[in-house]
């Protein structure tokens, strides 16, 4: 696993190449009072502020929670587990 990084090095706009519609890369975050959690940048320019701020798995239906509690930290999301059978 990755070491956390302070939030102003992690990704806020889909990778180089994908398209125009793309959402923002989604990344494992670590927020003061909730600790770690997955999210995700949000730039939407009509959001009140913090304009833009990151958004949480855990804030869906808490948009103020997720804007009172902005990460400090992250770290890419890790790949997701194998299994060991052939053909995987």
């Amino acid at each position: 696993m990755s070491e956390w990084q302070t939030i102003d090095s992690a990704p806020t706009k889909p990778p180089e190449g994908a398209p125009k519609w793309s959402a923002n890369p989604r990344v494992m975050l670590f927020c003061p009072n909730r600790g770690s959690t997955f999210g995700w940048y949000y730039d939407d320019e009509y959001s009140s502020k913090p304009r833009p701020y990151w958004k949480t798995d855990r804030g869906q239906g808490h948009i103020m929670e997720d804007r009172r509690d902005q990460p400090t930290h992250w770290q890419p999301e890790p790949p997701p587990p194998t299994t060991g059978q052939e053909g995987e």
